[in-house]
């Protein structure tokens, strides 16, 4: 993008792609569970270990209670400093999906979690 910025035509940027080249990623929505919650999935691990899901909520939404990898980390929290030091949070990213993460610590390594690992939510989307 800076390169366009400042002038660089778009041929300059890489080689064209035809429509037939992009692959689309499956995003698969959360799914209800009989008897209540719903069941996601991590779409992404970032550089500190936070675990993207694919849950959408709003940052104020309360009531929801969230777990991963055998263990429930409680309600959504607003900044980390609302656990300690290695504790685990979730939280609502600046893109709007529920993210998972430690204080101060890879919350992917704490619970051995990956892309594609099911997180589930107790409570009303």
């Amino acid at each position: 993008a800076a390169h366009l910025a400042c002038g660089a035509r778009l041929n300059a940027m890489g080689e064209l792609l035809s429509i037939s080249d992009l692959v689309e990623l499956p995003i698969s929505a959360p799914e209800s569970q009989p008897g209540g919650g719903w069941t996601g999935a991590i779409l992404h691990v970032d550089r500190f270990g936070n675990l993207i899901t694919n849950f959408q909520v709003q940052p104020h939404q309360r009531g929801l209670q969230v777990g991963a990898g055998g263990r429930w980390i409680g309600q959504i929290s607003r900044t980390f400093t609302d656990v300690d030091r290695g504790e685990l949070l979730a939280y609502v990213g600046s893109s709007g999906y529920l993210e998972i993460a430690a204080r101060e610590a890879s919350a992917a390594e704490i619970l051995s979690l990956g892309v594609g690992d099911t997180v589930q939510i107790e409570g009303a989307l």
